[in-house]
């Protein structure tokens, strides 16, 4: 659903996120939005362009899931649209997509297109998308947090 303010959320310990392993593929954010634009696309609507600054924003939402090990659209940064007016985007319409665990982008991807509030963010009316993915732990165990932030600019 699009943007609505959310109560933020302080982390009480410090832990770096470790680096992806093996079971998620270097070049995932690529295979993310080659997902969301078929799906896009399944409908009639218009690609999105994969956006350094929503990449960033995203990719910092999900390492502090994994210093809270816990999935929630808080964020210490503030809300959604703080966090997107912090980076500098001109937005008029945000969204944001959530998930814990999945060890693949077309896991993740399914998980969210089966639920309606989730597709309608991929559906929605935006113009850029970025992704963040990080993971809580080590080998082929951790838990996988993934973000997706959805905008429309002007």
């Amino acid at each position: 659903m699009p943007f609505t303010e959310k109560t933020s959320a302080t982390a009480s310990a410090k832990q770096e996120p470790v680096k992806l392993d093996a079971k998620v593929d270097s070049n995932w954010r690529q295979e993310m939005l080659d997902d969301v634009n078929s799906r896009r696309g399944e409908d009639g609507l218009s690609p999105l362009e994969l956006s350094d600054d929503l990449n960033a924003m995203a990719q910092n939402h999900s390492d502090y899931q994994v210093l809270i090990h816990k999935m929630t659209h808080d964020d210490p940064n503030g809300s959604l649209g703080q966090r997107a007016n912090t980076a500098g985007i001109k937005w008029s319409r945000l969204a944001e997509n959530v998930a814990m665990g999945g060890e693949t982008v077309t896991g993740v991807m399914s998980q969210w297109e089966n639920s309606p509030h989730h597709l309608e963010n991929i559906l929605g009316s935006y113009n850029i998308v970025g992704f963040g993915l990080a993971v809580d732990g080590t080998g082929t165990k951790g838990t996988t947090y993934w973000t997706q932030n959805f905008a429309n600019t002007f």
